[in-house]
């Protein structure tokens, strides 16, 4: 749910995304710094690699910023609720050839 501005357009925006169950967001980089709150459930993070096991867990209210053009993936093992704000557009650029590994 947009809750202000549009992701798609050059202005601030913030979403919420709810999951209904466990997945996994492939390394993927952001033009732009992207600010993630924890709003329930938990996430795990990884910067720069693909492992699961050396990625950061982050639980409901935990705050984190993923810095432009860096590296990053998550994943969780169960349903959750973020909250994302940023700059507009806010558009994932997967990592070519990377996916996560639980190694």
């Amino acid at each position: 749910a947009v809750l202000e501005g549009d992701p798609k357009a050059w202005q601030l925006f913030t979403f919420r995304i709810r999951t209904t169950e466990p997945f996994v967001l492939p390394p993927h980089t952001h033009r732009r710094n992207e600010r993630i709150t924890k709003v329930e459930g938990a996430v795990h993070v990884g910067f720069g690699g693909t492992s699961q096991a050396a990625s950061t867990r982050f639980e409901a209210g935990d705050f984190h910023v993923n810095q432009a053009g860096a590296v990053h993936f998550f994943w969780s093992d169960e349903p959750v609720t973020l909250q994302l704000t940023g700059i507009g557009s806010g558009e994932i650029q997967p990592v070519a050839g990377e996916s996560a590994t639980t190694n």
